[in-house]
């Protein structure tokens, strides 16, 4: 009876682990939103990604967007605009909690995106 008892424990937290795992735990994969909301990315986990740029205020309707593809490593982030490798961009990012910073090497700039 402690051995069962002991093993579906055991089931019940690995089967728990891998589900925050493949939901995303520190994945980049989800929809993230600038902290004025007036971005939105979401990464899709077949390796593509929306951005959609957002009005402000009463005004929240999309004002543009723009589709991709991206792969995600440790700590970098490449992003191209097209199928075919066009317009390509190459950033360092890293995620905290519920916050996505993406750092952009070439200009120095950074942008914070909070999960949704």
């Amino acid at each position: 009876m402690k051995r069962t008892l002991k093993t579906a424990a055991l089931l019940v937290a690995l089967a728990l682990i891998i589900s925050l795992t493949a939901c995303g735990g520190n994945s980049i994969v989800g929809k993230w939103k600038t902290e004025d909301k007036s971005c939105q990315i979401e990464f899709k986990d077949d390796g593509t990604y929306i951005i959609t740029f957002l009005g402000s205020g009463d005004a929240a309707d999309t004002l543009a967007q723009t589709t991709g593809i991206y792969e995600a490593d440790e700590q970098t982030l490449s992003m191209s605009a097209d199928e075919n490798g066009g317009i390509f961009s190459e950033s360092n990012y890293s995620i905290k909690g519920r916050k996505l910073t993406i750092e952009h090497p070439a200009s120095g700039t950074q942008a914070v995106y909070v999960r949704q």
